[in-house]
Protein backbone atom coordinates (compact mmCIF):
# COMPACT_ATOMS: atom_id res chain seq x y z
CA UNK A 1 0.00 0.00 0.00
CA UNK A 2 1.22 3.22 -0.66
CA UNK A 3 1.37 6.59 1.86
CA UNK A 4 -1.78 8.94 0.62
CA UNK A 5 -2.02 11.06 3.61
CA UNK A 6 0.18 11.68 6.53
CA UNK A 7 -2.84 13.65 8.77
CA UNK A 8 -1.69 15.07 11.94
CA UNK A 9 -4.06 16.68 14.62
CA UNK A 10 -3.53 19.01 17.31
CA UNK A 11 -5.38 19.39 19.90
CA UNK A 12 -5.54 18.06 24.12
CA UNK A 13 -7.63 15.38 22.91
CA UNK A 14 -4.43 14.18 20.39
CA UNK A 15 -1.62 14.65 23.31
CA UNK A 16 -1.91 10.90 24.28
CA UNK A 17 -1.69 10.18 20.87
CA UNK A 18 -4.69 8.30 20.55
CA UNK A 19 -7.34 8.64 17.13
CA UNK A 20 -10.77 9.85 18.66
CA UNK A 21 -13.21 7.56 16.95
CA UNK A 22 -15.36 10.79 15.91
CA UNK A 23 -12.50 11.61 14.33
CA UNK A 24 -11.89 8.40 12.40
CA UNK A 25 -15.40 9.37 10.75
CA UNK A 26 -14.15 12.74 9.23
CA UNK A 27 -11.15 10.34 7.43
CA UNK A 28 -13.96 8.64 6.12
CA UNK A 29 -15.60 11.54 4.97
CA UNK A 30 -12.74 12.67 3.48
CA UNK A 31 -12.05 9.64 1.50
CA UNK A 32 -15.88 9.75 0.18
CA UNK A 33 -15.02 13.61 -1.06
CA UNK A 34 -11.47 12.33 -2.67
CA UNK A 35 -13.26 9.48 -4.35
CA UNK A 36 -16.20 12.13 -5.64
CA UNK A 37 -13.60 15.02 -6.59
CA UNK A 38 -12.06 12.42 -9.06
CA UNK A 39 -14.35 11.75 -10.66
CA UNK A 40 -15.17 15.17 -12.60
CA UNK A 41 -11.66 15.62 -14.09
CA UNK A 42 -11.91 11.71 -15.30
CA UNK A 43 -14.66 12.76 -17.21
CA UNK A 44 -13.68 15.75 -18.82
CA UNK A 45 -10.74 14.55 -19.71
CA UNK A 46 -12.55 11.23 -21.18
CA UNK A 47 -15.33 12.98 -23.15
CA UNK A 48 -16.47 9.86 -24.95
CA UNK A 49 -16.87 7.64 -21.75
CA UNK A 50 -20.59 7.34 -21.17
CA UNK A 51 -19.69 6.09 -17.80
CA UNK A 52 -16.68 5.80 -15.39
CA UNK A 53 -14.72 2.50 -15.44
CA UNK A 54 -16.00 -0.24 -13.34
CA UNK A 55 -14.18 -0.11 -9.65
CA UNK A 56 -12.98 3.22 -10.25
CA UNK A 57 -14.52 4.77 -6.59
CA UNK A 58 -15.15 1.08 -4.93
CA UNK A 59 -11.96 -0.08 -5.33
CA UNK A 60 -10.39 2.69 -4.15
CA UNK A 61 -9.70 2.45 -0.49
CA UNK A 62 -8.00 4.98 2.26
CA UNK A 63 -6.82 2.13 5.19
CA UNK A 64 -5.43 3.94 8.43
CA UNK A 65 -2.29 2.25 8.67
CA UNK A 66 -0.57 3.40 11.99
CA UNK A 67 -0.66 6.37 14.25
CA UNK A 68 2.93 7.65 15.14
CA UNK A 69 4.07 9.50 18.05
CA UNK A 70 4.33 13.23 18.39
CA UNK A 71 1.03 15.28 18.27
CA UNK A 72 -1.08 12.47 16.47
CA UNK A 73 -0.28 11.69 13.12
CA UNK A 74 -2.70 9.18 11.14
CA UNK A 75 -0.52 7.64 8.10
CA UNK A 76 -3.64 6.68 5.71
CA UNK A 77 -2.64 4.23 3.51
CA UNK A 78 -4.37 3.88 -0.41
CA UNK A 79 -5.88 0.30 -0.84
CA UNK A 80 -5.97 -0.67 -4.69
CA UNK A 81 -7.70 -4.29 -5.25
CA UNK A 82 -5.27 -5.91 -7.85
CA UNK A 83 -6.64 -5.70 -11.64
CA UNK A 84 -9.82 -3.33 -10.72
CA UNK A 85 -8.59 0.03 -10.94
CA UNK A 86 -7.46 0.88 -14.03
CA UNK A 87 -3.06 2.01 -13.97
CA UNK A 88 -3.96 5.19 -15.72
CA UNK A 89 -7.07 6.54 -13.18
CA UNK A 90 -4.76 5.88 -9.89
CA UNK A 91 -3.12 9.31 -11.06
CA UNK A 92 -6.74 11.24 -10.29
CA UNK A 93 -7.35 10.56 -6.94
CA UNK A 94 -3.73 12.07 -6.00
CA UNK A 95 -4.73 15.27 -8.44
CA UNK A 96 -7.84 15.48 -6.07
CA UNK A 97 -5.94 15.21 -3.18
CA UNK A 98 -3.55 18.31 -3.75
CA UNK A 99 -6.72 19.80 -5.05
CA UNK A 100 -8.27 19.25 -1.75
CA UNK A 101 -5.34 20.34 0.23
CA UNK A 102 -4.92 23.79 -2.12
CA UNK A 103 -8.51 24.29 -0.86
CA UNK A 104 -8.04 23.93 2.68
CA UNK A 105 -5.07 26.15 2.13
CA UNK A 106 -6.88 29.08 0.51
CA UNK A 107 -6.37 29.05 -2.88
CA UNK A 108 -9.39 27.20 -4.40
CA UNK A 109 -8.63 25.69 -7.71
CA UNK A 110 -11.08 27.07 -10.31
CA UNK A 111 -11.85 23.60 -11.59
CA UNK A 112 -12.87 22.87 -7.84
CA UNK A 113 -16.81 22.11 -8.30
CA UNK A 114 -18.30 24.17 -5.63
CA UNK A 115 -20.90 21.93 -4.74
CA UNK A 116 -18.27 19.40 -2.96
CA UNK A 117 -17.44 22.35 -0.79
CA UNK A 118 -20.43 21.17 1.24
CA UNK A 119 -18.46 17.70 2.21
CA UNK A 120 -16.83 20.30 4.42
CA UNK A 121 -19.78 19.86 6.66
CA UNK A 122 -18.97 16.86 7.50
CA UNK A 123 -15.12 16.92 6.91
CA UNK A 124 -13.30 18.41 10.72
CA UNK A 125 -17.00 18.63 12.22
CA UNK A 126 -15.42 16.90 14.81
CA UNK A 127 -12.76 19.23 15.68
CA UNK A 128 -13.06 21.56 18.86
CA UNK A 129 -12.23 25.06 19.09
CA UNK A 130 -8.36 24.72 19.69
CA UNK A 131 -7.81 21.66 17.32
CA UNK A 132 -6.32 21.55 13.83
CA UNK A 133 -5.66 19.08 11.32
CA UNK A 134 -2.67 19.57 9.06
CA UNK A 135 -3.13 17.84 5.73
CA UNK A 136 -0.19 19.26 4.87
CA UNK A 137 2.64 21.84 5.97
CA UNK A 138 0.13 24.52 4.19
CA UNK A 139 -2.78 22.87 4.22
CA UNK A 140 -4.55 23.61 7.82
CA UNK A 141 -8.14 22.71 8.55
CA UNK A 142 -9.52 24.70 11.71
CA UNK A 143 -12.70 25.34 12.62
CA UNK A 144 -12.82 28.66 11.50
CA UNK A 145 -11.36 27.43 7.51
CA UNK A 146 -13.99 24.60 7.66
CA UNK A 147 -16.91 27.35 8.38
CA UNK A 148 -15.10 29.54 5.58
CA UNK A 149 -15.13 26.67 3.44
CA UNK A 150 -18.78 25.83 3.80
CA UNK A 151 -20.39 29.40 3.63
CA UNK A 152 -18.71 29.98 0.78
CA UNK A 153 -21.30 28.02 -0.99
CA UNK A 154 -24.17 27.76 1.64
CA UNK A 155 -25.82 30.39 3.80
CA UNK A 156 -25.12 27.69 6.98
CA UNK A 157 -22.83 25.60 7.85
CA UNK A 158 -22.97 22.67 10.66
CA UNK A 159 -21.15 21.80 13.66
CA UNK A 160 -21.63 19.92 16.57
CA UNK A 161 -22.35 21.93 19.94
CA UNK A 162 -24.59 21.61 23.46
CA UNK A 163 -27.89 22.38 24.19
CA UNK A 164 -29.32 22.98 27.88
CA UNK A 165 -33.39 23.45 28.47
CA UNK A 166 -36.71 21.76 29.64
CA UNK A 167 -39.00 20.12 27.06
CA UNK A 168 -42.07 22.12 26.21
CA UNK A 169 -44.14 20.05 23.92
CA UNK A 170 -44.31 16.80 21.75
CA UNK A 171 -44.89 17.06 18.01
CA UNK A 172 -45.46 13.12 16.76
CA UNK A 173 -46.31 14.50 13.37
CA UNK A 174 -42.98 15.58 12.58
CA UNK A 175 -41.23 13.26 14.66
CA UNK A 176 -39.58 16.55 17.35
CA UNK A 177 -39.41 18.23 20.73
CA UNK A 178 -39.43 21.47 21.48
CA UNK A 179 -36.49 22.59 23.52
CA UNK A 180 -37.08 25.62 25.88
CA UNK A 181 -33.62 26.93 26.13
CA UNK A 182 -32.05 28.96 29.28
CA UNK A 183 -32.05 32.67 26.49
CA UNK A 184 -36.48 32.06 26.25
CA UNK A 185 -35.48 30.73 22.81
CA UNK A 186 -36.85 27.68 21.96
CA UNK A 187 -36.01 25.33 19.08
CA UNK A 188 -37.53 22.07 17.52
CA UNK A 189 -35.39 18.72 18.45
CA UNK A 190 -35.48 15.75 16.04
CA UNK A 191 -37.06 12.03 17.81
CA UNK A 192 -36.05 8.87 17.10
CA UNK A 193 -37.28 5.48 19.22
CA UNK A 194 -34.73 6.42 21.78
CA UNK A 195 -35.21 10.09 22.57
CA UNK A 196 -38.98 9.98 22.05
CA UNK A 197 -39.71 7.93 24.92
CA UNK A 198 -37.38 10.26 26.98
CA UNK A 199 -39.19 13.52 25.84
CA UNK A 200 -42.35 11.37 26.73
CA UNK A 201 -41.33 10.78 30.31
CA UNK A 202 -40.25 14.70 30.78
CA UNK A 203 -42.40 17.04 28.77
CA UNK A 204 -43.67 20.08 30.12
CA UNK A 205 -41.79 19.11 33.55
CA UNK A 206 -40.12 21.99 34.04
CA UNK A 207 -37.36 21.05 37.16
CA UNK A 208 -36.19 18.64 35.49
CA UNK A 209 -33.10 19.91 32.58
CA UNK A 210 -32.28 18.57 29.24
CA UNK A 211 -28.55 18.28 27.89
CA UNK A 212 -28.44 17.59 24.62
CA UNK A 213 -25.60 17.22 22.08
CA UNK A 214 -26.58 17.96 18.91
CA UNK A 215 -25.58 18.81 15.78
CA UNK A 216 -26.74 22.12 14.36
CA UNK A 217 -27.00 24.26 11.22
CA UNK A 218 -25.56 27.96 12.28
CA UNK A 219 -25.41 30.96 9.62
CA UNK A 220 -22.31 33.59 9.25
CA UNK A 221 -22.76 34.97 12.92
CA UNK A 222 -23.20 31.53 14.55
CA UNK A 223 -26.67 32.20 15.03
CA UNK A 224 -28.38 28.47 15.32
CA UNK A 225 -31.20 28.17 12.68
CA UNK A 226 -31.98 24.76 13.27
CA UNK A 227 -30.78 21.05 15.40
CA UNK A 228 -30.75 18.49 11.87
CA UNK A 229 -29.78 15.57 14.58
CA UNK A 230 -28.98 14.25 18.07
CA UNK A 231 -25.82 12.46 19.13
CA UNK A 232 -26.77 12.32 23.05
CA UNK A 233 -29.21 13.64 25.57
CA UNK A 234 -28.83 13.01 29.22
CA UNK A 235 -31.24 14.32 31.95
CA UNK A 236 -30.44 16.30 34.98
CA UNK A 237 -33.50 15.64 37.71
CA UNK A 238 -34.42 19.08 39.98
CA UNK A 239 -31.84 21.01 38.16
CA UNK A 240 -32.91 23.79 40.44
CA UNK A 241 -31.89 21.63 43.64
CA UNK A 242 -29.08 20.40 42.02
CA UNK A 243 -27.68 24.29 41.94
CA UNK A 244 -28.40 25.11 45.23
CA UNK A 245 -27.10 22.09 46.40
CA UNK A 246 -23.46 22.72 44.28
CA UNK A 247 -23.11 26.08 46.08
CA UNK A 248 -23.61 23.95 49.18
CA UNK A 249 -20.91 21.24 48.77
CA UNK A 250 -18.60 24.07 47.44
CA UNK A 251 -18.04 25.53 51.18
CA UNK A 252 -15.03 25.49 53.43
CA UNK A 253 -14.71 25.85 57.26
CA UNK A 254 -14.42 29.89 57.87
CA UNK A 255 -17.13 30.32 54.74
CA UNK A 256 -18.94 32.50 57.17
CA UNK A 257 -16.69 35.46 58.03
CA UNK A 258 -14.11 33.74 58.83
CA UNK A 259 -15.99 31.74 60.79
CA UNK A 260 -18.82 28.98 60.03
CA UNK A 261 -18.85 24.84 59.51
CA UNK A 262 -18.98 23.66 56.57
CA UNK A 263 -21.28 20.65 56.21
CA UNK A 264 -19.50 17.32 56.01
CA UNK A 265 -19.01 16.91 52.31
CA UNK A 266 -19.55 13.73 52.43
CA UNK A 267 -23.25 13.38 53.88
CA UNK A 268 -24.21 16.93 52.33
CA UNK A 269 -23.77 14.93 48.84
CA UNK A 270 -25.67 11.91 50.25
CA UNK A 271 -28.71 14.35 51.31
CA UNK A 272 -28.50 16.56 48.24
CA UNK A 273 -28.70 13.02 45.96
CA UNK A 274 -31.89 11.98 48.21
CA UNK A 275 -33.24 15.05 47.49
CA UNK A 276 -32.49 15.63 43.59
CA UNK A 277 -33.98 12.01 43.31
CA UNK A 278 -36.73 12.03 45.31
CA UNK A 279 -38.29 15.29 45.63
CA UNK A 280 -41.93 15.57 44.75
CA UNK A 281 -43.04 17.42 42.56
CA UNK A 282 -46.41 18.65 43.56
CA UNK A 283 -44.64 21.06 46.21
CA UNK A 284 -42.80 23.81 45.42
CA UNK A 285 -39.05 24.03 45.63
CA UNK A 286 -37.39 25.11 49.26
CA UNK A 287 -34.42 27.68 49.00
CA UNK A 288 -31.57 25.86 50.83
CA UNK A 289 -28.99 27.32 52.89
CA UNK A 290 -25.93 26.58 55.04
CA UNK A 291 -26.06 27.62 58.76
CA UNK A 292 -22.22 28.77 60.21
CA UNK A 293 -22.98 25.47 62.82
CA UNK A 294 -22.68 23.32 60.06
CA UNK A 295 -26.33 22.39 59.42
CA UNK A 296 -28.61 22.74 56.24
CA UNK A 297 -31.89 24.58 56.43
CA UNK A 298 -34.68 24.48 54.65
CA UNK A 299 -37.47 27.09 53.63
CA UNK A 300 -40.74 27.29 51.64
CA UNK A 301 -42.35 30.41 50.53
CA UNK A 302 -45.38 29.71 52.40
CA UNK A 303 -47.62 31.97 54.33
CA UNK A 304 -46.61 29.28 57.34
CA UNK A 305 -42.95 29.67 57.11
CA UNK A 306 -42.56 25.93 56.67
CA UNK A 307 -38.91 25.23 57.24
CA UNK A 308 -36.34 22.22 58.28
CA UNK A 309 -33.36 21.92 59.49
CA UNK A 310 -31.09 18.97 58.58
CA UNK A 311 -28.27 17.89 61.31
CA UNK A 312 -25.45 16.14 59.34
CA UNK A 313 -23.62 15.27 62.74
CA UNK A 314 -26.31 12.72 63.35
CA UNK A 315 -28.68 12.22 60.13
CA UNK A 316 -31.67 14.07 61.42
CA UNK A 317 -33.87 16.19 59.70
CA UNK A 318 -36.45 18.96 62.38
CA UNK A 319 -39.46 19.99 60.75
CA UNK A 320 -41.28 23.26 61.81
CA UNK A 321 -44.29 24.91 60.16
CA UNK A 322 -47.05 27.63 62.05
CA UNK A 323 -50.24 25.47 61.02
CA UNK A 324 -53.37 27.86 61.48
CA UNK A 325 -54.51 25.93 64.28
CA UNK A 326 -51.69 24.66 66.05
CA UNK A 327 -47.78 24.32 65.25
CA UNK A 328 -46.81 21.43 63.10
CA UNK A 329 -43.25 19.65 64.20
CA UNK A 330 -41.81 16.45 63.50
CA UNK A 331 -38.91 14.94 63.82
CA UNK A 332 -37.06 12.22 61.25
CA UNK A 333 -33.90 9.49 61.60
CA UNK A 334 -32.58 9.46 58.15
CA UNK A 335 -30.02 6.92 58.78
CA UNK A 336 -32.23 4.51 57.09
CA UNK A 337 -33.52 4.54 53.21
CA UNK A 338 -36.91 3.69 54.25
CA UNK A 339 -37.17 6.81 56.50
CA UNK A 340 -36.30 8.88 53.40
CA UNK A 341 -39.50 7.84 51.47
CA UNK A 342 -41.08 8.53 55.15
CA UNK A 343 -39.72 12.55 54.82
CA UNK A 344 -41.10 12.81 50.95
CA UNK A 345 -44.94 11.57 51.67
CA UNK A 346 -44.86 13.72 55.15
CA UNK A 347 -43.74 17.01 52.91
CA UNK A 348 -45.86 15.70 49.87
CA UNK A 349 -48.72 15.81 52.54
CA UNK A 350 -48.07 18.38 55.04
CA UNK A 351 -47.19 21.35 52.13
CA UNK A 352 -49.65 20.69 49.72
CA UNK A 353 -52.33 20.82 52.82
CA UNK A 354 -50.76 24.15 54.20
CA UNK A 355 -50.67 25.68 50.37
Amino acid sequence: MDKFLKAKFQGKRFDDHTLPLEVARDLAAYETLIIELAKYPFKANNPERQRLPKGFGANFQLHLERIEEGSTEAIVAEYRSPNQLMAHSEQYFYDARDMVNSCIAGDTPENFPRSLLNQFNVIGKSLRSDEKWFFSDNAVLTPQRRKELVLSVSRVYERDTELWGTIDQLDFKNRTFRLSLENNKSIPVPMDEETSELARQYAGRKRHSITAQVTGSFDSSDNLQKVTGVKSIEVQPNYHLASRFEAILSLHNGWYDGAGVAPDNEVAQFVADKFIEGYPEKISLPYIYPTPDGTILFEWDREDSPSMEFYPDRMEAEFHAFAPNNDIERTFSLSESSAWTQLFTFLSQTLQEIE
